[in-house]
């Protein structure tokens, strides 16, 4: 077994900032066609909207407050998404888009989300331009990425139940090899990516720490503990010319250091990831060493 971590770096942006960013977005939308009065980010603008004429008593209540740090975590994944999709042309990622947009507020463990699945792929998208890697999302699948000379074939899956982790890696890992196997290419290869957030944390809970620090740390702990003891059946999930499994994990919480001399909270957004990998060839083990940590470029603005 060969685990990559992507290194994580903290980026502190400016709340407001990341408010004009919003509504930068919504405008960008708009001009699309593909924002509406009904849609989930309408619902968002109104909570930024009201946050910012009620401050300081808008986030009093804990329902309020838990709200406002999940809109922010949503909303940092769009302006991200714009950020590194923006320049694409195509009825494919209009389409995307579309659905992106779609879909009720706030997650819910419950129900189907095709929206939060749709914008797990373009983050993956946009993940790999951030890295410098061209991609296209022209739906051969959900992401094709330029590595050098290689063309990597990405399947993602938002996963929400345990239970459910090996059937759809395993379904990502057969939609992946019927796209080799129309490719002849030798320098063509796939790649599972997988949000497994909901799995490790199934009641949606907000987390609060002293630092950042301890946020990332957190979110590598949980990665790591997953894989581990996953190990076993997951080591069975390998197949030929596929790198492995990305397994995401995006926590929403605040930092609040009460020992600080002025303390208030700072709502983060972290986006840990670890990149699972068995039984590479050499070949595979240096595109992977290679790729991986330029996977780990996220900022938002």
């Amino acid at each position: 077994m060969i685990e990559f971590d992507l290194p994580a770096r903290t980026y502190h942006e400016n709340g407001a900032q990341i408010a004009t960013a919003f509504r930068e977005v919504c405008d960008w939308l708009k001009s699309l066609g593909v924002f509406s009065a009904s849609n989930r980010f309408s619902t968002y603008l109104k909570i930024f909207d009201n946050f910012e004429s009620e401050a300081p008593y808008a986030l009093q209540s804990d329902e309020n407050f838990r709200n406002y740090v999940v809109v922010q975590g949503e909303v940092t994944e769009l302006i991200r998404i714009r950020k590194w999709l923006d320049s694409l042309d195509s009825e494919d990622y209009l389409n995307q888009l579309k659905k992106v947009t779609s879909g009720k507020p706030f997650a819910s463990q419950a129900n189907a989300d095709p929206a939060r699945d749709f914008t797990f792929e373009l983050s993956i998208a946009a993940r790999f331009l951030a890295a410098g890697y061209p991609v296209d999302v022209t739906g051969m699948a959900d992401t094709i990425a330029h590595v050098g000379p290689y063309k990597i074939y990405v399947e993602c899956k938002r996963i929400q139940s345990p239970s459910k982790v090996l059937k759809r890696i395993k379904e990502a890992q057969k939609q992946i090899g019927v796209r080799l196997s129309a490719d002849a290419s030798s320098k063509s290869r796939g790649l599972v990516a997988c949000k497994i957030s909901e799995v490790l944390n199934p009641a949606l809970t907000t987390p609060i720490y002293s630092n950042a620090s301890r946020f990332r740390h957190e979110s590598e702990k949980s990665l790591k503990a997953y894989i581990r003891e996953n190990e076993e059946n997951l080591k069975k999930h390998t197949a030929k010319k596929q790198l492995g499994i990305l397994f995401e994990n995006n926590i929403n919480g605040v930092v609040y250091d009460e020992s600080s001399l002025n303390p208030e909270p700072k709502i983060i957004n972290c986006r840990g990831a670890t990149l699972y990998c068995h039984k590479l060839g050499s070949e595979d083990t240096n595109l992977v060493h290679n790729m991986a940590p330029k996977l780990a470029s996220q900022g938002v603005l």
